[in-house]
């Protein structure tokens, strides 16, 4: 079992962009960042998050192009290449350090600050662009 929905998030440079929480039931000290593959923050990752939730993983996916595209969700018919192409290593960091920021508050006192936390990404460009970038820490 796992709580769910959608939230808006924002970034330190007042970027505000559309992402999707899951909580497990249970108290959980286990957290992560989804960040999806080049379609965005596509159902696939919403069911993922629920999933990882219902596993015991406080998760956040979020969305790389609310920068580009606006907030809300997007069909099966969203060209995504033309946002790809717009996004920067310096977008995706803090979108990122805010969806980070945001997961660690489901557990703060079981975080130790600096520690860090392993990604997985799907994506090449935005993958690309957020390893380029200052390291994100937890």
């Amino acid at each position: 079992m796992a709580t769910y929905g959608a939230l808006v998030l924002e970034a330190a440079d007042g970027n505000r962009f559309e992402a999707y929480q899951a909580h497990p039931v249970r108290p959980s000290t286990r957290a992560m960042v989804i960040l999806p593959d080049v379609r965005g923050l596509h159902a696939y990752y919403r069911d993922l998050a629920v999933r990882f939730a219902e596993a015991g993983f406080h998760c956040v996916a979020l969305d790389y192009f609310g920068r580009t595209a606006g907030v809300g969700q997007r069909g099966e018919a969203f060209e995504f290449w033309p946002h790809i192409e717009q996004t920067t290593p310096e977008g995706v960091a803090a979108d990122t350090a805010a969806a980070v920021a945001h997961v660690r508050s489901a557990a703060p006192a079981r975080w130790p600050t600096g520690s860090r936390r392993r990604f997985c990404s799907c994506s090449p460009a935005p993958t690309r662009a957020s390893t380029r970038s200052t390291s994100t820490t937890c």
